[in-house]
């Protein structure tokens, strides 16, 4: 997993339990994931909105943006079980 607060979070091809990003975006590439939830940033940061990219990935439970400006890209076969709290979801779908 690679992790900085602009670029962001990198998941490929893992099965993961309840993950916390401290970023401004995350990116699942074949994941199976628990839930997520994107941490409240801080200065400038939390101007910014998060957005989370969801491909071929699927998410059991839930994923909170703590800041509430929080955005959802899903694409593929990717599928959120639970509910997206403090943000919105986009389907993008395939050409």
């Amino acid at each position: 997993m690679e992790q900085d607060l602009y670029s962001g979070a990198n998941f490929e091809n893992a099965e993961l339990s309840d993950v916390e990003v401290g970023a401004v975006e995350a990116n699942f590439d074949y994941c199976e994931v628990k839930s997520i939830v994107m941490k409240q940033l801080e200065g400038d940061l939390s101007l910014k909105k998060q957005t989370v990219y969801l491909r071929n990935t699927i998410v059991e439970g839930d994923i909170i943006f703590e800041q509430g400006n929080g955005h959802v890209i899903v694409e593929g076969s990717s599928k959120v079980k639970g509910k997206i709290i403090g943000g919105t979801k986009e389907k993008i779908k395939e050409q």
